[in-house]
Order: structure tokens, then C-alpha cells, then sequence
């Protein structure tokens, strides 16, 4: 089912079952500022979907009729779902280059006025499988330090997610230094 979404103004893709199966489901995600298409899940079936677009925007949705019965909206300010906490995570797209890399110093920023995150740096010469993570660290709200990262692969990709259920949080920037394998590090500490 193809559903849009005029406050995050993208198209959501739900897969739908045709018999209620499962208490999880995977769903699609296009962004149209940025073009690109991105993968969530969510902890419920959904059978089926619709944008209701009103005449304001706070009034604008898309609505889910789920398997265990419940009809459930995307929200931008709920903390929670009927109580249970809201686990949130995003993959960043990874890098790649043809030739491998030296990846270094990773420095991840985070909205100020929001809650912190894990972040997870996967370095790997297959797009195919990004392996499990070369470091991983809780980040804070606003800029944090460097990390000490330093590993070899042609890819790399960023995993960030939730660090306290209660508490949302927003992803601003990420820098890495990357160098091609075998040359000499002219970047500063």
C-alpha cells in the first residue's frame, strides 16, 4: 500500500499481508528532500492504511489499522506508545570507494536541545555485510569529541539509535577523515 505523507512529505510503502501473520513488519520509507528510500520496522501488523489530509497541518496524518485491532497515527512529539517506550535507530547510507581506506577520528553531532544516542561505526570491504561495529559510544546532546577509530576497509557505514527510551533525539552531523590506504595521515590529531 502506497501512502503519502505530507508532514514528512515522503511516501511511505506498507507491506501488507493479506491475513494477519506475525506481531512485526517491515515497511519502506522515500524522503523526497533527499531522494532516497529508507527501511523501518515496526513492532505491529499493519493491514492496511491511509493519509488523511486536512485543512491544518497539526491535523494532517496517516493512519494504520493494525492486526491486534488498534488504529495508530505517525506522530512527531509522542515519547511514547500507550506507555512502552519508542525505540528509534537509522543506518546511515555508507560510504564506499573503490580502493581502501584508512578511516579515522569519526566526530558525531546530535540536537542540542534533544536527548543523546549509541552510535555504531561499521568499516568493511563488502557493501554486502557491513560486519559488526569497529567502535561503538553514547553520544550527548550537541557536538561530541573525536572518537578514537582507526580501521582499514573499502565501506563504512553509521548506526544510531536510541540511547534512553524516554527521551527523543535528533542526528546533525557526522565527519570522518579517510585517507587512502598506504599514504602518509597529514590531517591534525
Amino acid at each position: 500500500r502506497l501512502v503519502w505523507n505530507s508532514t514528512m512529505r515522503g511516501l511511505h510503502l506498507f507491506v501488507c499481508p493479506i491475513t494477519a501473520s506475525g506481531s512485526t513488519s517491515t515497511h519502506y520509507f522515500w524522503e523526497s528532500e533527499t531522494d532516497a528510500w529508507y527501511q523501518f520496522d515496526l513492532p505491529y501488523v499493519v493491514m492496511a492504511a491511509r493519509s488523511i489530509d486536512a485543512d491544518g497541518s497539526g491535523q494532517r496524518a496517516v493512519w494504520m489499522a493494525c492486526s491486534d485491532g488498534y488504529v495508530r497515527k505517525f506522530s512527531n512529539t509522542a515519547v511514547n506508545d500507550d506507555g512502552i517506550a519508542i525505540y528509534s535507530h537509522v543506518m546511515l547510507a555508507q560510504y564506499q570507494n573503490e580502493e581502501r581506506l584508512l578511516f579515522k577520528r569519526p566526530q558525531v553531532t546530535l540536537a542540542a536541545n534533544l536527548g543523546g544516542a549509541r552510535v555504531g561505526f561499521h568499516v568493511s570491504d563488502s557493501a554486502q555485510n557491513m560486519g559488526v561495529a569497529v567502535i561503538e559510544r553514547d553520544l550527548v546532546p550537541g557536538q561530541n569529541p573525536k572518537l578514537p577509530m582507526s580501521a582499514r576497509g573499502n565501506h563504512i557505514g553509521v548506526r544510531i539509535a536510541s540511547a534512553d527510551l524516554n527521551k527523543r533525539w535528533a542526528f546533525e552531523d557526522c565527519t570522518v577523515v579517510a585517507i587512502p590506504f598506504g599514504q602518509r595521515d597529514r590531517t591534525s590529531a
